[in-house]
């Protein structure tokens, strides 16, 4: 649970993120959708995985606007979405018409597995990005190698009904860049701007965004 000093502690002049739409994601087709599917991992600032144990498991209060999950728990579920859903991937290609398995987030939020409550398992957060990218690399190399018509292969999602596999790319590519949004407000919430003397090298052209001090 935040606490008042989690809120005094937050600097004034953080806005709340504005992540892009899903129709942006679903607007893309063939190589722009794989490759933005493949490097939304890249949009994260990277200081999110030299965070201390107690940074990585602050919580925000919800009238911050910075989303209320932990640094660690937002990683674990984003880890654990991409390995739900390399598979859901997987079973579309192979599968005809599979009726996709559901898991219950929120649960898994409230878990030791997240860092959270007695017992809690503190994974690393640059662990849980390690096993993101390989999901994303291993998907991708897959892909790439999709004729036209398999894109339009169809599976049963828990929630949102029949889905085909273009818009389950989507879905994904939009769903990690929207939390590492959050991901990112958070850390500068804690850290403030990169420093300007801290290049951004392993990040796209043009920097890493807004809130970022870097000599890009």
């Amino acid at each position: 649970m935040a606490t008042q000093a989690d809120a005094e502690q937050t600097p004034a002049g953080i806005e709340t993120p504005t992540p892009e739409p899903l129709e942006t994601f679903t607007a893309l087709e063939g190589q722009a959708l794989i490759e933005r599917y493949r490097m939304g991992l890249d949009l994260a600032d990277p200081r999110a995985f030299q965070l201390s144990h107690e940074d990585a498991d602050r919580t925000f209060q919800p009238d911050q606007g910075l989303g209320t999950w932990s640094c660690r728990s937002l990683m674990n579920h984003l880890a654990d979405a991409d390995l739900v859903n390399a598979m859901r991937i997987r079973r579309t290609l192979v599968e005809d018409g599979p009726v996709l398995d559901g898991w219950d987030h929120e649960a898994f939020n409230a878990s030791p597995l997240y860092g959270t409550g007695p017992g809690s398992i503190k994974a690393p957060l640059g662990v849980l990005a390690a096993s993101i990218y390989t999901n994303r690399q291993m998907i991708g190399a897959i892909l790439y190698q999709l004729d036209p018509p398999q894109w339009s292969r169809r599976a049963l999602h828990p929630r949102v009904g029949e889905m085909t596999l273009h818009t389950l790319i989507a879905f994904n590519a939009w769903h990690i860049e929207h939390h590492l949004t959050y991901l990112n407000a958070k850390v500068l919430a804690m850290l403030g701007p990169r420093p300007k003397d801290e290049p951004c090298d392993d990040m796209p052209a043009g920097g890493c965004g807004e809130g970022c001090g870097c000599a890009h």
